[in-house]
C-alpha cells in the first residue's frame, strides 16, 4: 500500500508472517525478505506514524484539501440543496452536484447518485445515471413520468415543484 500524496510505500503484503500478541498490540514479523515489522498498535490505536489516536486520524483522512496520506481513496458524499435543479430541454431537469470539498486532483472512477424526495421522484426515470463527471462536479438528468393508461409518459416538472417536492440527488463518489 502507498501513501496517496508522496507515493512512499507504507506497508506491502508478505507471505510468512509470525504473529506475536502483547498487551502493546499485535507484532506480525516479517520473516522473508528483509523488511522491517510492521507493528499494529491495537491497544494505543495508533496511526503508522504512532502519533495519533485512530479516530483523529480517520476524521483527519477527509480533510477536504487531498493532503492527507489515504483522502484520494476514501469515499465522500453528499446531498444536494433542492432549489438546485434547473430546466433541461423543456421536459427534464437537470442538476449539477459539487464534488469540490473531496478534494480529488483526478476525476473520481466511482460515482453514484439517487433522487430522494418527499413526493414524486418515483415516477422519474435517469436519477441513478451520471454524466460529464469531473474532479469537482458531475450532472444528472432526470425525466420526470407518469403512468397514464398502462403507460409510462414524459409529464414535464418544472425547477419549483421539484423544490417543493423536496428532490435532491444523495451521492458519493470515489477515486
Amino acid at each position: 500500500m502507498r501513501d496517496l500524496t508522496s507515493g512512499t510505500l507504507l506497508f506491502t503484503a508478505v507471505s510468512g508472517l509470525q504473529t506475536t500478541v502483547s498487551s502493546q498490540g499485535t507484532r506480525l514479523n516479517v520473516a522473508e525478505g528483509g523488511l522491517a515489522d510492521l507493528t499494529t498498535r491495537v491497544a494505543a490505536a495508533e496511526d503508522l506514524t504512532g502519533n495519533s489516536t485512530l479516530a483523529t486520524t480517520l476524521t483527519a483522512l477527509r480533510d477536504k484539501t487531498g493532503s492527507s496520506a489515504l483522502v484520494m481513496s476514501l469515499p465522500c458524499y453528499g446531498t444536494t440543496n433542492t432549489s438546485a435543479w434547473q430546466v433541461y430541454a423543456t421536459t427534464s431537469l437537470v442538476i449539477e452536484v459539487s464534488t469540490a470539498a473531496c478534494g480529488f486532483s483526478t476525476k473520481p472512477q466511482h460515482v453514484s447518485a439517487s433522487l430522494f424526495g418527499s413526493t414524486g421522484h418515483w415516477a422519474t426515470m435517469g436519477a441513478s445515471s451520471v454524466y460529464s463527471v469531473t474532479e469537482t462536479s458531475f450532472k444528472v438528468f432526470i425525466l420526470p413520468t407518469k403512468v397514464s393508461n398502462g403507460t409510462i409518459v414524459n409529464y414535464p416538472r418544472t425547477p419549483e415543484q421539484a423544490t417543493t417536492q423536496g428532490w435532491r440527488i444523495n451521492w458519493m463518489a470515489a477515486r
